[in-house]
């Protein structure tokens, strides 16, 4: 139990330490570093404010709430989505055992077989 409590200072007055090291080091590389804060926290405050907390009247908040929904004037108009008769795509055409033979031997054709390695005799290297 004693040497969790003495851990526990350790680790504390460490802590401690470290973290006013670290401002010291901070002031001597940044030395206009408070300065810097200050004017960032001054103007964070000055920011603008969205539209919603400058509204002050309950018709404005209404009118920014309920816009009636309307779509505006000049919509585009819906695109008419053409249809392609079955009778064009490619599925549909009849089986012709002739013609299907013809394609697959225009693909065989087109395929190259790979190059040879050499024979399957060669020596191993050895490792």
């Amino acid at each position: 139990m004693k040497a969790i409590f003495l851990l526990i200072t350790f680790l504390a007055v460490a802590g401690i330490y470290s973290a006013s090291a670290q401002q010291k080091t901070r002031d001597i590389l940044f030395p206009d570093y408070a300065n810097d804060q200050a004017k960032l926290k001054a103007n964070t405050s000055l920011a603008l404010k969205p539209v919603e907390a400058t509204l002050s009247s309950s018709e404005a908040i209404r009118a920014r709430i309920f816009t009636n929904y309307q779509k505006p004037a000049g919509g585009a108009a819906p695109r008419s989505t053409q249809k392609t008769s079955p009778a064009n795509m490619p599925s549909s055409k009849p089986a012709d055992p002739k013609e299907a033979d013809a394609q697959r031997e225009a693909l065989k054709k087109t395929i190259t077989p790979k190059p040879d390695q050499g024979p399957d005799n060669s020596p191993k290297p050895k490792n």
